[in-house]
């Protein structure tokens, strides 16, 4: 509605203007501001179109945000400058936004842990596993050249999966 009285507006301006015009050009006007209410009307969106319009993006962008998942698949080591820490991550993307995993950790004779599951990724490559009162939450964070491709693992509070005084915490890293 605003559309119409904008341009009718707008019409009336150009119609009443100071110079002559022929009989020809003020039809042309009228039949311009008819052509042009009639296309604004077509692009008004209602609001189930609107929800579909935002559907329909929001499916491409989590296409293009999981698309590339399958390229984190592999077998990852902590980096640690502790000796005798050693983690070792496997990755298996299975479908649909879920990894398999295997997280094993052992450092010396302090502590052993291994933990087994799936996680399930978010839009913006976070995944959590919680089971077995353990919670370990992934932060797949990409490529980083020459050291690879990089999941972070925090760990908030005591795994029962771990037996001593370690956790699973760290950047794992694929290597080249």
């Amino acid at each position: 509605m605003k559309y119409i009285v904008i341009l009718i507006s707008i019409s009336l301006l150009l119609g009443c203007s100071s110079e002559r015009k022929t009989s020809e050009q003020p039809a042309d006007s009228l039949n311009n501001v008819r052509d042009t209410i009639s296309d604004s009307s077509l692009h008004e969106e209602t609001e189930e179109q609107e929800t579909e319009r935002v559907a329909r993006e929001k499916a491409i962008e989590d296409e293009k945000a999981f698309r590339e998942l399958n390229t984190y698949n592999g077998t990852y080591t902590l980096q640690t400058e502790s000796e005798g820490v050693e983690g070792v991550l496997e990755l298996t993307y299975a479908e649909d936004r879920v990894f398999t995993f295997k997280l094993n950790l052992q450092a010396l004779d302090i502590c052993k842990g291994t933990v087994e599951g799936e996680i399930f990724m978010d839009r913006t490559q976070h995944g959590l596993y919680q089971r077995d009162n353990c919670i370990l939450h992934f932060n797949f964070m990409g490529n980083w050249g020459d050291s690879g491709f990089v999941v972070e693992i925090e760990q908030p509070d005591k795994c029962t999966l771990m037996e001593g005084d370690c956790i699973f915490s760290g950047k794992y890293i694929t290597g080249n």
